[in-house]
């Protein structure tokens, strides 16, 4: 729905398909995690996630 805030595509490339992320979000997370490398190693990965914005905390909290 906020398309601009964070998109989410799935590209299919020759039978190896993968999740692409875009967006605002993305973006602006990108470009804190880029004032904190030299300092910081912060691994990370997008997962899309298709549930309320409480079940995303609850899944926060429970650690999932």
């Amino acid at each position: 729905v906020y398309q601009k805030f964070v998109k989410v595509d799935w590209v299919d490339n020759d039978k190896n398909g993968e999740w692409k992320y875009d967006g605002f979000c993305i973006d602006l997370f990108e470009e804190i995690l880029k004032l904190f490398e030299q300092e910081y190693a912060l691994p990370y990965e997008f997962y899309p996630y298709n549930g309320s914005y409480d079940q995303l905390v609850d899944h926060v909290i429970n650690r999932v």
